[in-house]
């Protein structure tokens, strides 16, 4: 289960941050560069920027302002907008995007969500969709809500996953600019529908309406669910290492016996102080494993923009640092062990 994230979205309109309600009434308000900026520090988890005439106007997005916010952002950055080639993903990765959000040039060519997923990995393709109750369903558009396709969004929904998106950006037309809250029976109707994570666009005015969404939907997943989740996996993998670790199947029934039958925790400390160095190097494991997101993005991109000499001063420490924990003697590949 992903943890929640708060996201902004900046609509961006020949360079230029854009605000609008309904999809109409589109003005000016801002650099998406500083705006990014802000988000950045104000703690967002993840960024978006949606070139919203690109697709309609058939341009190829802003390459120009991505660059000189991958510089200066550090969290996540999806961006979408004139996504229409396989090509469009690679030069939209090269500007420093972390994922890439089609829309409009899926709809017109549905096989671009497999031939993406297939080069560049599912956790890079984000579907992103525009979503309109009409008729009684909810029907998707193209081209920033201005053309109503003959999509239904649930359906729309399941063959993104199918086909390889990694994630589902579903915008409410209806509740977009208003403030007034999150189209929760549209939302929960897509997420029932997928397993892949959905992030809800269009309606948030406040806090509450931030609680709102997470309490209503399946977005949410109970505290200790998550919590006896980990604890469960934990001891499965465990459990299987003795499978690597023991001789014959004698071995293991007599290792599992010795764990269930004869545990004795009094022996806990001594084992803690005789493998110190292990117990140091697993707590360092975990504290990284919880960092935030963006602390890892960051990581990535100063180890990228470092000077060639620099990366390999950090690769010939990380090496001495293995080099230094290492067993004295020579341990075959596990594989050859069986």
């Amino acid at each position: 289960m992903l943890a929640k994230r708060i996201i902004p979205c900046l609509d961006v309109r020949n360079g230029h941050v854009v605000k609008g309600t309904n999809f109409e009434g589109v003005r000016d308000v801002g650099d998406p560069v500083g705006y990014a900026e802000f988000y950045n520090k104000s703690g967002a988890d993840e960024l978006v920027f949606y070139d919203i005439t690109a697709s309609f106007e058939g341009r190829k997005l802003f390459t120009d302002v991505l660059r000189r916010t991958a510089e200066r952002v550090f969290i996540p950055l999806t961006v979408g907008g004139g996504i229409n080639t396989v090509e469009d993903f690679d030069t939209v990765l090269k500007c420093g995007a972390d994922k890439v959000s089609v829309n409009s040039g899926a709809i017109k060519n549905p096989s671009l969500i497999a031939a993406a997923a297939k080069k560049y990995g599912n956790q890079c393709v984000v579907l992103s969709m525009d979503v309109k109750r009409a008729g009684g369903r909810f029907v998707v558009y193209a081209k920033g809500g201005r053309e109503k396709t003959e999509l239904d969004a649930v359906e729309w929904a399941r063959f993104g996953e199918k086909n390889g998106a990694g994630e589902l950006v579903v915008n409410s037309i209806d509740t977009d600019g208003v403030k007034g809250g999150f189209d929760l029976e549209m939302l929960n109707e897509i997420i029932a529908a997928v397993n892949i994570p959905v992030v809800a666009s269009g309606g948030a005015g406040s806090i509450g309406h931030f609680v709102e969404l997470f309490k209503k939907t399946g977005a949410d997943m109970v505290p200790w669910r998550r919590v006896i989740g980990i604890i469960v996996t934990f001891h499965v993998v465990c459990f299987g290492w003795i499978m690597f670790r023991a001789q014959d199947m004698h071995s293991v029934t007599l290792i599992t016996s010795q764990i269930f039958n004869h545990f004795n925790a009094a022996l806990i400390p001594q084992v803690v102080s005789g493998y110190g160095t292990i117990f140091g190097l697993m707590a360092v494991g975990f504290l990284l494993h919880l960092l935030p997101e963006a602390a890892e993005t960051w990581g990535k991109r100063v180890v990228t923009a470092a000077p060639v000499l620099a990366q390999a001063v950090i690769i010939t420490v990380l090496i001495w640092g293995i080099m230094q924990i290492k067993s004295s003697e020579i341990q075959p590949f596990i594989y050859f062990q069986f």
